[in-house]
């Protein structure tokens, strides 16, 4: 087989997606200006409960996840996210 009969293979980076979580308003401005300037693609949560929603769906790579919530901790949202498959290998 030839090199032009062999599948094309293109090598195109694949942008991080990241879930930023914060009460802070402000915070979360910071956040996504700094992961805008990286060229990244993101969303944003206030509250546990949104962030959990957004990781369901959205399936980031990363989470930045502020500690204290105004729903439930950072460290209870983490445990959950632990506990479902879907969820399970967010980093």
């Amino acid at each position: 087989m030839g090199i032009a009969d062999q599948p094309l293979q293109v090598n195109v980076p694949r942008i991080p997606r990241i879930l930023a979580v914060d009460d802070n308003r402000d915070s979360l401005i910071l956040i996504a200006q700094v992961l805008d300037s990286l060229n990244c693609v993101y969303a944003l949560a206030t509250t546990g409960k949104r962030a959990l929603e957004i990781a369901r769906d959205y399936q980031p790579d990363t989470i930045l996840l502020d500690i204290v919530l105004p729903d439930f901790s950072g460290l209870e949202l983490l445990t959950r996210l632990r506990c479902e498959t879907c969820t399970r290998d967010i980093r």
